[in-house]
Parts: C-alpha cells; sequence; structure tokens
C-alpha cells in the first residue's frame, strides 16, 4: 500500500498535470486501521470474524466480503467489532476487508483470505472463541506441518534505534512466527535473547512448554534500549542458548533467526562462523537501516532465502509466510540429514529401586543402572500434596541422598535415564520418613512459689528447643538453642498447677511434645511467732523471716471480746512492740509476708496482757520477793508512792536490742541500724553468717558490714554483752548485697569518618571504672580496648575506618569482677558522594555532577568505557561538585567514578554508568498540510473559569517522526478545544516548538478567537534536531511569558512541556527558578522520557503534574485529568501558586502589590530594607504611603468562602497608637467590607466582614498572647477565615478561635488597602514594614507553616534554604589584583544605636572632588518634609570626573572594617546603614528592649575626606600568636580586594547546639584605641569552635604583594548569606 504521505503528493502531482480531470482517491491514513483480523469455525455453517479496533476517533465499520466473485458489504456499528457469516462453506474461500469510516474518509482497508485447512472445531452454539485461535492478521498464515522438530533461538535487535513504537511491531512479527509453529516440549522449542550493549536471555528453549505460553511471553516482552553489539550477542547465544542444560537437544535441527535494524559496532563475522560450524541454520532478518552485506555475512547459504530486508517495521508482516515457510523446510532438511548420520543406542529406565537410612528429615535412594549410554540421571521427589523437586547426579552415579525433608510424610519417587537426546521412562517408589525424635525424660523441680525449673534429656541433631507453659489463664512459651536442657520458669502465679510442654525443634519443625504438671508453692509466710516482755499494756512480737523476695509485714492484733482488729505494716524486720494494750486481755496476733505477687497465708497465735496493780483502794499492803537480800531498802512516803531500790549484778538476760534493720546495700557492704533499750549495754556483738564476728560500742546505733561478696544473702545477728561479759537476747534478720550491675543506655554520636564517640549511664553500684572493647563487623580489624575511670562515661574512639560498622562492647569493672556486658553497633561516616548522577549528555561530550561532602580535600574523577578502553581520570578540589568530558564516541557506554579524598584518607569509588547520544541524523522530509477537524470541540466545564497565560513547549526533535508530531498537533487541537474564552479576558495561549533552539510557533497576544487558534494549531510544521529542553524552557521564560508578548500581571502562568525523550542539556536551573518565581509547570512525557528529569522539569507535587504513557497513543487516557489540572491552576478564583516548595491554591500578594524587587520603587512611600533574616527583603511602608489596587485586579471573582491570610510583617516606634487597617477592602464607595484591623493602643486584633445577610460582623483578639504582635519585632500572623469561625495563629501558635456566620461575597469595583488610619477621615496610611503577604484557599496552611521566616523558630532541617543564598562555581576564579599602595590615612565613621550625639568637629579641608557615585535609592522611598514646586530648569553640561578616593575604611559598632575603592559618601552611608541593620536585626530575635532604639532617620555623614597622608614606616613584624578561640559570627561585609589564598585547614569538630544566652543587654562601650601597625601573617585554620563574644577589631596591617594563585576554594552558601539591594550577595 502507499503510505499516506505518498498518496497525497501523487494526487496533488496528477491534478497539476491535468486540470480536468477528476481523481477520487481516499486519503487512509487520517486516522489508523482496524487490527488483528481473527477467523474461527462456530459450526459447519457459522464462520466468525473478529478484528481489534483502531486507535483513534471513527464512526463505524465497513465490512466487506466475497466468494468466487459475490461481493457484500456490511454497515457494522462502532461498538461491534465481529462478524459471524452465517452461509459458511469449508469448501470456499472467503476474502475479506474491513474499514474504518469517519464521514466521508475511510481508513486503509485490514484484508485477507480464509480458507479451511483442517477439520472444523465443535464449540457450543453462541460461544466465543478463543483469541487466539486460527488468528490471521492481514494476510494468509502459513503453518509449518511438518513431522520433523527443530530448537529455534530468536534474536531481537532492541537498541535504541528501534523505538518503543517500533519494537511493538517487532512483537507482533514474533507473533505471527511463533504461531507457524507446532510449539510444545516435544515437539518444536523456541526461546528468545534480546541485545543491546548487552545480551540477555528472555526465555530458554524448555522455559515454556505450549505455544499458547510462549506468546504470552512474546506480548510482554519488554524494551531493552542500548547499543548495538550484534557479534557479541551472536556469540553469547552461542554459548548460553544452544545448551542441553538450556533446552537444546541432541539430534535436533538448530534454528537461529536474527532481527536487527542498523549495523553492528562490533564485528559479526567470526560469531557468525562458530554458529554455522556448530550446525545451527542461520536466517538474518533486516529492517529499516540495517547493512545489507553484514546480514548477507552472518546468515547460513544460500543468501536470496536466508536473508530478509524489509524498508520499515511496519511491512514486516509481508514476510512471515515466506520466511516460516523456508525454516520450515530446512527443519526438515536438517532432521533427514541428522537421521543418516544417528545411530540409535539401546535407552530403558533404571532398575530395582531402593530406600535405605530412613530418618525423619531424609533418606537414601539407589538403584541399577539403565542400559545404554546415560548421561545423567533425574529425581524427582514430593509429599502429596508439596512442591515437585528434583535432583541430576552423573551418569556414573546409582544413588543420591535426599535431604531437608519433611517429618512423618510419604514422598513419591521417580528416577528418569536421561540420555544425549532423550529420557527413559520412569522408575517409580515411595517411602515414607520418620516421624521426629521427641523430648524424653521431662521433670519439674525447684519449685517456688514464683519459679520452677525443667530439665529434659537431649536430643540429637536437634536445633533447638520450645517450651510451652500455661496455667488455665495465661500461656507462656520460650526457644533455647539446642545446648539448653534447663530452664527457669519465672515470674509464676503462686500457688497454680502449670502445664510444661517441651518440643524438639528442627529448624521450623517441632517434634512431638512430652508434657508435664506440677502446682507453684504458696507465698511463703513467716514462721515460729513469740511473745515477750508481756506487761499489763505491751507486748514484744517476733519471728524468723520469711523466703526471699518480702518486702514487709503486715501485723494485725485484736482483742477476744472484740470484732475490731487493729494493723500496721512494717518493712523486712522479725520483730515488733504492741504497745497501749488492756490490762489482763487476751490478744490474737496475725502476721502476713508481703510480696510484689500479694500476701502470704497468715502466722497466728494469741497471749494474754497482765494484770495492773493499783494502791489507791488498800491501805496497806506487803512485799515479797524469792530470795533474801542485806541491800533491800523499803520506803513509804505519805502519797503512797513506793520505792523498792534492788542491787544486783547485771549479769541477768534483758531485751535491750530491737528492730534490726538492713539497708544501704551495695556490692560489698551493708548497713545495719537497730535500737538500744538497755543503757547498761556495755558493747554490741554482731554477726554474719557465723563467719564475721565484729564488737561497736554500746552506745553505736548503725555499722557497714564489709568486704562481703556481690548478689549474695547475708544472716546478720545482733546480740548486746553486758559489763560482766554476758550476753543479751540476739536479734536477727536477712539482706542481699547488690548485683554487679552493667552501665545503661549506651549510645553513639559524634560520628565523624574516622571516629565517633560512645556515651553511657553510669551503673548503679559504685565501680573502679569500664572497659571499653570494640572492632569491626563486617570487614576484617584487630580488636582494640580500653579502659577508663569510675566518672567517666563517654569516651571519642579515634582512628577508626572510614564508612565502617563497629561492634562495641562496655563493661562495669568492679573489685569482685566485671558487669554483664552492654552492646551497641556505630557507624563511621562514608566517604562517599551521594546525588550521583549524568547530565549534558551530547554525542561527544558528558557531564557528571555529584553532592560533595563539606569536608572533603579533594575529589578523583575518571572516566573509562569498557569496550574501547577509552579512560580519562583528574583531580579536583574539594570544593567541586561537577566534571565534564570530552572527545568521547557517540553511542558508547561509559562508566564514571568518583572517590573523595579527606587529606590522607581516601574513600570507596562511586559509580554511575551512562551512554553518550548517538549522532545526529538528517531531517526528514517535510509533512504533509494537514486538514483541521471539522468541528470546534465545546469548552469543559471545568475550564470555564480559567484565566491564564497558557504556553506549550512540544518536542520536535527527530526522535519524535512526522506520524508522532502529526498525533502532539492533534492533542493540542483536543486540549485547545475544552478552552473557553481565549484572549485578554480569559486564558491567553501561546505554543513553542523545540529541538536544538526553541522557535515559537505564536506568542499570547497572538489570538483572541478559539476557532482562529485551532487553525494555527493545525498549521504548525515538524522542525527536527537535537533534544535541548532546558534552553527551550528559558526560552519560553524570557521570550513568551513576558510583558512584550503579551504576558499579564496578576494572571497565573502555565507551561506544558511535552517530550519523548532525555535533554541534551541541563533542565534543571531554568525549571527550578521558574518554579520559585511562581511558574505553574506540567510535563508530559511518551516513549523513551527520562521520568527522574520530567519530575525536575515539573511543579510539585508531581503526582499532579507529571505524566508518563508509552507512546502517543495512549496520550488519550491522561488528556481529561491534565486538562482538568490545568484549568484547575489557572481558575481566577484561586490561581495556583508555589509555597514553600509545593503549587497551592491562593494569591502572592506581596507580587499583587507590586513590593517586589524590580516593581517597588513605583510606588511613593515605600523602600527596601533587610527583613527577620538578612536574605529575606522587606518593604517599609512609610507614613502615609497608602498603598493600594483595583480589587478586580487582585480578586477579579472574589474570596473564597474559607481562606488564609498570612503576612509577615513588623510595628516600628513610629506607628502611631490609633487603629489602622493592615489590609481592607472596600467598596468603590470607599466602605470597608473585609480586612484585619491593628489598634496599637489597646493591643487588639479585630477581624471584619460581611456575613451572608448583608450583617456587619467583626471579632476582636485580645490578651497577653496577641500583645506580643505590637512589641516591634517581625511576627508571623495567620488569620484563618472558615464558615463557621475566625482564628488567628501568632508565631505557628495558637491565639484563639471566634465564632462567625459565613461571609458574603465582596464586590470588585473597589480597591484594597495596606495600612489605612482606620478614624482619620483623611486617607492616611500607618508605617510598618511588611515582608510577607499572602491569601491561601485553605484553612490547613497555618498547621502545616514552619515559621522558617523566624529566627526563634527556625529548624535548618525542616526549611527551605534562604533566598538569596551565594552560588559558586569553580570557573568563577579571577586573576590577583595589582598590589595596594600601603595604609596612610583612614576615616571611621561611627553610626550610634541610640547614644547621645557627639559635638560638631570642626571642618577640614576640602578634598578633590569624586566621581559621580551609584544610583541611590529612589527620593519617593524616604518621605521628606513637601517642597514648592520649582521652575524647569535647564540641562547642564556633564562635568569632568574627579580622581577617586581610595583606602577608605569604615568603623561601624566597633565590629567591620571595610577597606577599597567607594565612589561617594552615598555609598558609604549606605553600606554603613546595611551593616547595622544587619546587626539590629541580629539582636531584635533576643532582645526586644533594644528596639525603642532604633533611631528612625539614617544618621547622615557629611564630612569630606582630606588628601592623603605621607605613608607611615612599616613596623618590625610581631611574633605568631597563640591561636585564640573563634569569635562569635560577623555579618557578611562589602567585597574587599583578593586577598593571598590560604591553605585549606582540617576540618573542624561540629560542636554540641548550645542553649539560648538570657540577660539583658549591656550598655554600650567606648571604642578603644587603635592598635599598632604592624604585618599581618596569615596562620593555620583551626578548628571549629564555640561562638565567643566579639572581640575589637585591630588596626589593619599594610597589605603585601599578592602571591600566585592558590587551589579552588569551597564556598559554603550559608557562610554568606546576605541581602544586598542591587547586587550579587558574594562571588
Amino acid at each position: 500500500y502507499l503510505r499516506a504521505g505518498s498518496c497525497f503528493l501523487l494526487c496533488c502531482f496528477l491534478l497539476s498535470l491535468t486540470p480536468n480531470l477528476t481523481i477520487c482517491m481516499f486519503v487512509y491514513t487520517i486516522f489508523p486501521a482496524p487490527r488483528r483480523l481473527k477467523f474461527k469455525v462456530l459450526s459447519p455453517s457459522k464462520l466468525l470474524v473478529a478484528w481489534k479496533e483502531p486507535k483513534g476517533d471513527f464512526e463505524s465499520y465497513l465490512f466487506i466480503y466475497s466468494t468466487s466473485g459475490n461481493v457484500q458489504e456490511i454497515a457494522v456499528p462502532k461498538t461491534e467489532h465481529r462478524v459471524i457469516i452465517t452461509d459458511y462453506s469449508p469448501s470456499t474461500d472467503y476474502s475479506v476487508s474491513v474499514i474504518a469510516v469517519s464521514g466521508s474518509l475511510q481508513s486503509r482497508p485490514l484484508q485477507a483470505t480464509y480458507k479451511d485447512q483442517s477439520e472444523p472445531q465443535k464449540l457450543t452454539e453462541g460461544v466465543a472463541p478463543p483469541d487466539e485461535a486460527n488468528e490471521i492478521s492481514g494476510v494468509d498464515q502459513f503453518v509449518c506441518r511438518t513431522e520433523a522438530i527443530a530448537d529455534i533461538i530468536i534474536l531481537v535487535d532492541g537498541s535504541w534505534s528501534i523505538g518503543r513504537l517500533n519494537f511493538r511491531l517487532v512483537r507482533m512479527f514474533l507473533e505471527n512466527l511463533v504461531h507457524a509453529f507446532d510449539v510444545q516440549f516435544d515437539k518444536t522449542r523456541i526461546g528468545l535473547a534480546q541485545y543491546s550493549g548487552d545480551p540477555r536471555i528472555e526465555w530458554h528453549l524448555n522455559t515454556f512448554t505450549t505455544k499458547e505460553a510462549v506468546l504470552d511471553a512474546v506480548k510482554n516482552l519488554p524494551y531493552k534500549g542500548g547499543n548495538t553489539l550484534t557479534g557479541l550477542a551472536l556469540t553469547y547465544i552461542l554459548e548460553n542458548c544452544f545448551k542441553p542444560e538450556s533446552g537444546s537437544r541432541v539430534g535436533v535441527p538448530k534454528i537461529g533467526i536474527l532481527i536487527t535494524d542498523g549495523k553492528s559496532q562490533d564485528d559479526v563475522v567470526p560469531p557468525a562462523e562458530s554458529l554455522r560450524d556448530a550446525g545451527v541454520e542461520l536466517f538474518a532478518i533486516g529492517v529499516k537501516n540495517a547493512d545489507e552485506t553484514e546480514l548477507r555475512s552472518i546468515a547460513s547459504e544460500p543468501d536470496d532465502t536466508h536473508v530478509y530486508n524489509v524498508a520499515d517495521f511496519n511491512v514486516m508482516s509481508s514476510i512471515v509466510a515466506g520466511l516460516t515457510k523456508t525454516v520450515c523446510e530446512q527443519v526438515e532438511l536438517q532432521d533427514k540429514d541428522i537421521k543418516l548420520k544417528f545411530v540409535p543406542e539401546p535407552v530403558g529406565p533404571p532398575l530395582d529401586l531402593e530406600t535405605s537410612e530412613v530418618t525423619a528429615r531424609s533418606f537414601w535412594v539407589s538403584w541399577r543402572h539403565a542400559p545404554g549410554n546415560v548421561e545423567k540421571y533425574r529425581v524427582s521427589y514430593s509429599a502429596q500434596e508439596g512442591e515437585l523437586q528434583e535432583v541430576i547426579v552423573d551418569g556414573s552415579e546409582t544413588s543420591v541422598l535426599l535431604e531437608h525433608l519433611s517429618s512423618s510424610t510419604e514422598y513419591q519417587l521417580a528416577v528418569f535415564a536421561v540420555y544425549e537426546s532423550e529420557a527413559s521412562e520412569a522408575l517409580r517408589g515411595t517411602e515414607t520418613t520418620l516421624a521426629l525424635p521427641a523430648v524424653t525424660g521431662l521433670q519439674l523441680f525447684d519449685v517456688t512459689h514464683g519459679s520452677m525449673k525443667a530439665r529434659w534429656n537431649t536430643v540429637e541433631d536437634v536445633s533447638g528447643y520450645m517450651i510451652l507453659y500455661a496455667p488455665l489463664t495465661y500461656n507462656g512459651d520460650v526457644r533455647v538453642s539446642d545446648a539448653v536442657t534447663e530452664i527457669d520458669l519465672e515470674a509464676l502465679t503462686p500457688q497454680t498447677e502449670y502445664t510444661v510442654t517441651v518440643y524438639a525443634m528442627f529448624g521450623e519443625e517441632a517434634s512431638d511434645p512430652i508434657t508435664n504438671q506440677e502446682t507453684t508453692l504458696p507465698l511463703s509466710p513467716p514462721s515460729n511467732l513469740q511473745f515477750s516482755d508481756i506487761t499489763h499494756n505491751s507486748a514484744h512480737l517476733s519471728w524468723d523471716a520469711a523466703l526471699d523476695g518480702v518486702k514487709g509485714y503486715r501485723i494485725s492484733w485484736e482483742k477476744a471480746d472484740a470484732a475490731i482488729s487493729e494493723e500496721v505494716i512494717v518493712g523486712p524486720v522479725t520483730s515488733y512492740d504492741l504497745r497501749e494494750l488492756t490490762s489482763l486481755m487476751e490478744y490474737s496476733v496475725a502476721i502476713f509476708a508481703l510480696y510484689d505477687e500479694g500476701q502470704s497465708e497468715p502466722l497466728t497465735d494469741a497471749f494474754t496482757t497482765s494484770k495492773s496493780f493499783s494502791l489507791d483502794k488498800y491501805s496497806s499492803f506487803q512485799v515479797s520477793w524469792d530470795h533474801s537480800a542485806s541491800d533491800i531498802v523499803l520506803q513509804h512516803s505519805r502519797d503512797k508512792t513506793i520505792y523498792l531500790f534492788l542491787s544486783f549484778d547485771l549479769s541477768v538476760a534483758r531485751q535491750s536490742v530491737r528492730n534490726l534493720y538492713l539497708s544501704d546495700e551495695t556490692t560489698q557492704s551493708l548497713e545495719a541500724s537497730w535500737e538500744l533499750d538497755d543503757p547498761h549495754v556495755e558493747k554490741v556483738k554482731r554477726l554474719c553468717l557465723c563467719v564475721s564476728r565484729v564488737f561497736v560500742p554500746g552506745g553505736q546505733r548503725t555499722t557497714v558490714l564489709q568486704p562481703l561478696l556481690a548478689d549474695t544473702q547475708y544472716k546478720v545477728t545482733v546480740t548486746p554483752v553486758y559489763t560482766s561479759g554476758e550476753a543479751g537476747a540476739t536479734v536477727s534478720t536477712l539482706g542481699t548485697t547488690l548485683p554487679l550491675s552493667s552501665p545503661s543506655n549506651l549510645r553513639a554520636s559524634e560520628e565523624w569518618y574516622n571516629r565517633f564517640r560512645i556515651s553511657w549511664d553510669p551503673a548503679r553500684s559504685p565501680t573502679e571504672g569500664y572497659r571499653i572493647v570494640y572492632q569491626p563487623i563486617y570487614v576484617s580489624g584487630p580488636v582494640l580496648e580500653t579502659t577508663v575511670g569510675d566518672d567517666v562515661n563517654s569516651l571519642l574512639l579515634l582512628n577508626l575506618l572510614t564508612g565502617t560498622e563497629y561492634s562495641v562492647q562496655l563493661t562495669a569493672s568492679y573489685p569482685s569482677g566485671q558487669s554483664e556486658p552492654l552492646l551497641v553497633d556505630a557507624k563511621t561516616l562514608s566517604l562517599e558522594v551521594s546525588g550521583l548522577s549524568t547530565y549534558q549528555v551530547r554525542p561527544n561530550s558528558m557531564c557528571v555532577q555529584w553532592q560533595p561532602l563539606l569536608h572533603a580535600t579533594a575529589y578523583r574523577v575518571s572516566i573509562q568505557s569498557p569496550l574501547n578502553g577509552q579512560r580519562q581520570e583528574l583531580s579536583l578540589g574539594g570544593g567541586s561538585s561537577r566534571q565534564c568530558f570530552f572527545d568521547l564516541t557517540p553511542s558508547t557506554q561509559y562508566e564514571i567514578s568518583v572517590l573523595t579524598q579527606l587529606q590522607e584518607q581516601q574513600g570507596p569509588a562511586v559509580t554511575i554508568t551512562d551512554m553518550t547520544m548517538p549522532a545526529p541524523t538528517q531531517a526528514p522530509t517535510e509533512p504533509p498540510a494537514t486538514e483541521p477537524p471539522p468541528t470546534i470541540p465545546p469548552a469543559k466545564e471545568v475550564c470555564k473559569e480559567a484565566k491564564a497565560d497558557l504556553a506549550f513547549l512540544v518536542d520536535g526533535s527527530w526522535s519524535i517522526g512526522d506520524d508522532n508530531f502529526l498525533k502532539i498537533t492533534r492533542f493540542l487541537y483536543s486540549t485547545m478545544g475544552s478552552l473557553d474564552l481565549i484572549g485578554p479576558d480569559g486564558t491567553q495561549v501561546a505554543i513553542a516548538q523545540f529541538s536544538d533552539d526553541a522557535r515559537t510557533e505564536f506568542q499570547l497576544s497572538s489570538y483572541s478567537n478559539k476557532e482562529v487558534l485551532l487553525e494555527a494549531i493545525q498549521k504548525i510544521r515538524y522542525k527536527g534536531g537535537n533534544t535541548k529542553t532546558g534552553r527551550a524552557i528559558k526560552h519560553v521564560k524570557e521570550s513568551i511569558f513576558s510583558p512584550e508578548a503579551g504576558a499579564r500581571k496578576g494572571v497565573p502562568k502555565v507551561l506544558v512541556v511535552l517530550t519523548d525523550g532525555r535533554s541534551q542539556d541541563d533542565v534543571n536551573k531554568v525549571s527550578k527558578e521558574m518554579q520559585m518565581e511562581g511558574y505553574i509547570i506540567f510535563a508530559i512525557g511518551f516513549a523513551d522520557a527520562d521520568y527522574g528529569e520530567l519530575v525536575n522539569i515539573a511543579s510539585k507535587p508531581s503526582d499532579r503534574h507529571v505524566f508518563f504513557v508509552d507512546d502517543l497513543d495512549a496520550v488519550k487516557k491522561i488528556e481529561e485529568q491534565l486538562i482538568t489540572f490545568v484549568c484547575e491552576a489557572a481558575t481566577a478564583t484561586c490561581p495556583s501558586v508555589l509555597m514553600s516548595g509545593n503549587t497551592l491554591a491562593g494569591f502572592r500578594m506581596m507580587e499583587k502589590f507590586s513590593l517586589v524587587e524590580k516593581e517597588y520603587s513605583t510606588i511613593p512611600g515605600v523602600s527596601l530594607e533587610p527583613g527577620s533574616f538578612n536574605s529575606f527583603p522587606c518593604y517599609r511602608l512609610h507614613r502615609d504611603a497608602l498603598v493600594s489596587q483595583p480589587t478586580k485586579y487582585l480578586h477579579p471573582e472574589g474570596l473564597p468562602s474559607d481562606y488564609t491570610i498570612s503576612m509577615m510583617l513588623r510595628l516600628l516606634p513610629e506607628t502611631p497608637q490609633e487603629q489602622f487597617a493592615l489590609w481592607e477592602i472596600q467598596s468603590n464607595s470607599n466602605d470597608p467590607l473585609v480586612g484585619v484591623i491593628l489598634d496599637n493602643s489597646g493591643k487588639t486584633l479585630t477581624f471584619f466582614n460581611y456575613d451572608y445577610k448583608g450583617d456587619f460582623q467583626t471579632v476582636t483578639f485580645e490578651g497577653v498572647e496577641i500583645k506580643t504582635l505590637f512589641h516591634g519585632s517581625f511576627h508571623k500572623l495567620h488569620v484563618i477565615v472558615s464558615k463557621t469561625s475566625v482564628k488567628v495563629v501568632l508565631d505557628c501558635s495558637l491565639i484563639g478561635e471566634k465564632l462567625v456566620n459565613a461571609a458574603g461575597n465582596i464586590t470588585t469595583d473597589g480597591v484594597e488597602v495596606l495600612g489605612r488610619l482606620v478614624r482619620t477621615p483623611e486617607k492616611r496610611s500607618a508605617p510598618f514594614q511588611l515582608q510577607m503577604f499572602d491569601i491561601i484557599c485553605s484553612t490547613s496552611w497555618a498547621s502545616r507553616d514552619k515559621c522558617c521566616e523566624l529566627p526563634a523558630l527556625r529548624v535548618e532541617e525542616q526549611c527551605p534554604a534562604m533566598p538569596h543564598a551565594c552560588t559558586c562555581s569553580q570557573d568563577s576564579k579571577g586573576p590577583p589584583g595589582p598590589t595596594g599602595p600601603p595604609v596612610s590615612t583612614f576615616k571611621c565613621y561611627h553610626e550610634t544605636l541610640g547614644g547621645p550625639q557627639g559635638p560638631v568637629g570642626e571642618s577640614g579641608p576640602s578634598g578633590p572632588s569624586g566621581p559621580p557615585g551609584p544610583q541611590g535609592p529612589s527620593g519617593l522611598s524616604i518621605q521628606g518634609p513637601p517642597g514648592q514646586v520649582g521652575l524647569k530648569g535647564d540641562v547642564g553640561e556633564v562635568g569632568p570626573a574627579g580622581p577617586m578616593v581610595r583606602d577608605w575604611c569604615l568603623f561601624v559598632k566597633g565590629c567591620v572594617l571595610l577597606q577599597g575603592d567607594v565612589q561617594s559618601q552615598a555609598g558609604i552611608r549606605a553600606i554603613a546603614r546595611q551593616v547595622c541593620e544587619q546587626l539590629i536585626q541580629s539582636h531584635l530575635s533576643r532582645y526586644n528592649s533594644i528596639l525603642n532604639q532604633i533611631p528612625q532617620s539614617s544618621v547622615s555623614v557629611r564630612t569630606v575626606p582630606g588628601p592623603p597622608g605621607e605613608p607611615g614606616t612599616r613596623g618590625p613584624p610581631g611574633p605568631q600568636g597563640e591561636q585564640g578561640s573563634t569569635g562569635r559570627p560577623g555579618f557578611p561585609g562589602a567585597s574587599g580586594l583578593n586577598g593571598r589564598p590560604g591553605e585549606r585547614g582540617p576540618a573542624g569538630e561540629k560542636g554540641d547546639r548550645g542553649h539560648p544566652g538570657v540577660g539583658k543587654q549591656g550598655p554600650r562601650g567606648p571604642p578603644g584605641p587603635p592598635g599598632l601597625p604592624g604585618e599581618g601573617r596569615t596562620g593555620s585554620q583551626g578548628p571549629t569552635g564555640r561562638p565567643g563574644s566579639a572581640g575589637t577589631p585591630g588596626r589593619p596591617g599594610n597589605p603585601g604583594s599578592p602571591g600566585p594563585a592558590g587551589p579552588q576554594g569551597y564556598c559554603d552558601p550559608n557562610s554568606c548569606m546576605g541581602y544586598n539591594v542591587g547586587g550579587e550577595c558574594c562571588v
């Protein structure tokens, strides 16, 4: 068939020759034809004809079929794609054509002829046939029906030159090829390999056993991409495909089919000869640009049957029949030759299958040899429901061990003898594995109330044990290793029956269990309760202590005749005194032992108090005693008091010690304390486990017992000893020393390339020190050890390997041994760069970039080609982050490596592989003109509110092609047709096409009519060339989105980029700039586009702005979503804006009010100043500036129902005390409609608007939190307005929320004003500073805002980079400057902050006139007193330029010294003011009180410098001083002269973050006297220290002569951040 372009040109040519001749000709390629025609016999009288619908729009089908000259036509609806011929006759040939129809246009027909070649397949009436049945794709399908079988390997070229679209045609060709053969495991086998730069096996000959499986694999064949190395691929299939293990069979014909589209980049002759010598019949198919000579050198002879060459991929189907027929014939010929040479050998199965040595996990299988020359034996085995497994052994073996089986499982066995070309029948059998050996001899013993022990016998070959133990209410389990046969079960419940089960574990499989039962003991009560010293009102209780773990005792007592009891809880003591009892009364006593688990059963007993004796009712009484004594004196007094004096020896036993208590336990000591009742005790004897005996004085109440063993229980007994030498009653108790406790919370920090720090929490017990052992984990290295004292809990480990993980072990040292170790893993930093990527990849060059390491001193960068050995290597400085390589070979793969060096250390190489672009091809012929679609598409609902400047950037490079570019124009036509209003009042559209450069097809202002716009799209012509996307995006920014080209102010600017490949230049920089400036960018990629590059081009989030499809036929899938997102971004109600790196709906109010750098000078009363940070600009609105804009320009559709007002502002000392509106919207009659009011006197904030009923409503916020807004520093204010409430968030903290009614809409015929004084009838406004103003169409923005603009709240890790940060380039190095003259004189200007003004100095002599100064700030930016209008003067002549004043220095607040060329006093004042403002801003975040001292106007310096004085004599150089502590970071100054570069010092260690300082600012000190002149000497750079206080600057020495250029330095962007109006931050 003729292609569409050829048909059209032919038609035009004929018409030009014969004007009167009418030619009717269909242009078939207006839309694609139907595809994949299929036939299926449903019954003897019915033939089903089916096809696949075409890609594109059409209306219906025209179905034509003919039989022996009888032609019939059927119109088929669009929704149907099948026809049933009901008068089918198997003996008749049917010619069928299917045409897609759209109006008067028709597609190219899909044609085929069907002839029944087999018995009809019997199917039930009405059942749809399988998709693959009798499929014919536009041609008669040849089927190879030979009995011979073959092994066919297809080798497919998958290089970049194929392309994704053409590769789909290759897949269709392969499907037709596979259809021609009877593909089965024992018939013809087909394998496939794909190659480019390196070949790979897609599937082997034995991978698939059915034709259907091979067809599915072909349909899912992925596109590889790469170079064209055909010779390498031919060698690969010889070594990997035609092998027995890959499914190749002996005695079977072998066929190789090569499909390629280009000339190989390596030699193909030797590998092709090797394949032919190995008996492989080679066919070579060339497409498009294939080299026919090379094809002939590859293919077998004769060439006319083994070499095929077609012009394009879409005509490959024309050679299927001839190719398959030839392959079929060659298979038959090879099969005959092989059978003539092949002598069959005896074949049979093995004999006598036996099993032996059966265990639970394995058994042996043995057999007798099979007859003939057996190459291998294949043993297959499977459980009843398990997966079939195989073992292959050599043909000389007759047994094999089957391992890793399941226990107690029956296995089906089959043994096959494998010969050279076939396999025998199976020798079959079965065997059952044994059960796993179970645990025996389970014993439970040492049962306590909370634990028991379990013990069992060892089981051989076990991997571990699993123990289950469970009461009725709890289940517990534990696993132990195979070496453990005894375990403590702890934390059990007292007096509970437990079932303990033990399994022997063999991997994850468990044996049969063994079970035992035991009951835990109850909680142990105290014992041996005794009563002593019973009187009429007291008694002494004592008992023996309970077992371990007792926490104390509960003592309860009650009278025998009363139901009320008393109780007390005591510690772990063994005695107690009951007091205030009733005489002659029986008491019952119960003592409970207290544990963590509860209390024990009580220990009970009873006693009776004695009777009290009273003399009140007796007149006489008798006193008697048991023994006679001469020293008894009885006295009777008048008050009936009897005094009985006994003189006796103190040797009688007494109860003198009680309440013995042990405390202050350590690892080697206990402290014992007691109470002493008897003062006659001379000394106390203390016993410890009858091992140690110590005497202490009788008056002592405590003693320390040491040295003791750690974690050991001791019984302590205290006995009183009297003067007579006899001992009194003893008191005992139990105590336990502490264990050797380990330190805790071991952690690593301060990781560096060769060191890190470990820290820990000290052990609970006093230690002698700590022992640290550390060694590498995954690499070989020595075991290192060190010790530290007990007062150290942190250690820096030095001299470690870089990028290596270490295991660190820490133990505490005690006199009696070491504690249990504490482990942690820590890793040193890796000397590897990150983010390694290539860019600007071109045919002969390639660049690489990486994220540099901050402390690197050098990089070694190399590039090497693995194919041709080309290599380049060079060393770069530590600040480098990119390198370009030139003189490379096109279409060649290169490996780029980057090694990082840190002084003497070198890290591992980081490598990336990429390929240079192919050499540019010639431009194609011009495409034919296209006809526009007949109708204009209607606008979509989502686009009816769109108002934006919309630009499309279309890829027109060679890789697109004519057909695809036509599809792109259709896509543009459909997308533009979705828009509603085109022109200045709606959406303006521009289109640019790019390749090597960009070409504007039409500008934004070109069309204001939708119909004309769509006609212009149809006339765009294909450009052709390379792919320079970055240059094209820059062209759109500069040439299309410009006011001259029709770009409007205040409307969203949307860019849509369409590309099919990776850019050959950098896209990141310009895309980032446009995103930061608020452009909304969509990126659409197809075919070979780089998805990562699309993400970099497009706005965020990527899931909304990046689209990717396989080809342009699938672009319809994304069209609807793309149009929706683009129109949503372009809606005027809430356009999309860039906010904190993401695209949100809202309004950038600073831009709307022209408060941006390029436009602020046009507004009266506005000046530019540093903001909350030096790098943030802010705008001072001076008194009565009254900045305003029309509402219809700012909010043409009004305000949304929910929104957030976000402002960054600062009130000034001169801000008036009356109310003023920060922002408000007024009607055309100046009535306020909505706004925010600040009351500086009342310290309140008020929001007002009109609700939906038209009622005016206000809400006021006051209190301590809102007052901080008026303190004079910068604050971030969010006013969140919803349908039900208004919230105020200040500095990212919620102040309050108040309810309101839903707001009504506003009129747009008024104005929006900033700073209007509310109660002043005149149009006046308040002065304040405004850094940021946005309105976001969301109520959740405040919760996501991190207040990164406030110094006190900024967290660098969570915030984007500062604006206006400096950028460094390795190519920005300039030559050294000339030698400066010696300093002869200097004048310093000291601008004070709030200090008293000094007396006016005497006027100095006039100096020479200086040259004209730089452009000063706008006169409108500083409000001055109104002057009288003067007359216009005559233009004066330009005066001669005076000599330049040199060698000035400026001294500001004793901290900044600037030296160099300053052209005017105005320049000096500008620099001074900037530095002072920076200094002030640094204090604002810490001291609010200093704000009242800021002067309201700058100090004017009027002094004129005098002539330079005589140079002074050079002083002798002073000795090298000691390195001082690092001072506090200063503010960036102006650029000075190029100094002599110093050597790069070693990187400093990162310090800990300091705590914020507190206190008040001290008074300003007087300036110090100037230092003596001296000669400076550059010292070595020391490590970075903590910030110190600012030192007094010294006088500079004479500048030296410039030295040679030093190595490239590293510029830290954060170190030179500043905001410099009209200039660069740093170079």
